[in-house]
C-alpha cells in the first residue's frame, strides 16, 4: 500500500466535502479514494471521517492531524525534487583568482549561474593579471574544509 496516497486521498477528501469530488479532483474513481482513506484510518488506528450518505465531515482525529499530514506529503515532495535534481546544498566562502582576459571571456555567465544556484556561497572572483597558479591552494577554511583558493 502507498502510504503517500493514501494520505493524499485523506487531504483530497478534508478539502472537498466529498468522496467522489476528491476523486475526480485526483483523477481516480470515488472507490479507490474509499479505498486509500480505509487503508489510511486502518494505518493510524482512527477515524478520521465521520460519514453519512449525505456528507463527509472531519472527525477530531482528523482534524487535529490534516495540517500534519500536508506538511508530511510536501517534505515527501520536495525531497524527491531534490533527490531528482541532484541537489546538494553548498555554503561558505570561495574565491577565484583567473587571468582578467579569461574572467570577462569566459567565467561571467558561469559564475551568474552559479550564484543563482547556489544562493548561500559567498564567491568572490578576483581578475588578476600577470603570472600565477591558478591550482595553489594556500589555507583551509576552519569550518568548511574547502581551500581559500582555487
Amino acid at each position: 500500500m502507498d502510504t503517500i496516497a493514501s494520505m493524499r486521498a485523506f487531504v483530497a477528501v478534508a478539502k472537498t466535502g466529498s468522496f467522489s469530488a476528491a476523486a475526480q479532483k485526483l483523477d481516480l474513481v470515488p472507490s479507490v479514494i474509499t479505498k486509500r482513506v480505509t487503508q489510511l484510518e486502518r494505518i493510524v488506528g482512527t477515524t478520521l471521517f465521520h460519514r453519512s450518505t449525505r456528507k463527509v465531515v472531519l472527525s477530531a482525529d482528523g482534524e487535529h492531524h490534516l495540517e500534519r499530514i500536508i506538511a508530511a506529503i510536501a517534505a515527501h515532495d520536495q525531497a524527491l525534487t531534490e533527490l531528482r535534481k541532484g541537489v546538494r546544498r553548498l555554503t561558505g566562502p570561495i574565491r577565484i583568482k583567473v587571468p582578467t582576459t579569461l574572467g570577462f571571456l569566459r567565467l561571467n555567465a558561469l559564475v551568474r549561474e552559479f550564484a543563482e544556484l547556489h544562493p548561500d556561497i559567498d564567491m568572490e572572483v578576483l581578475l588578476l593579471d600577470g603570472p600565477m597558479n591558478p591550482c595553489r591552494r594556500r589555507h583551509r577554511h576552519r569550518h568548511h574544509g574547502v581551500s581559500g583558493e582555487l
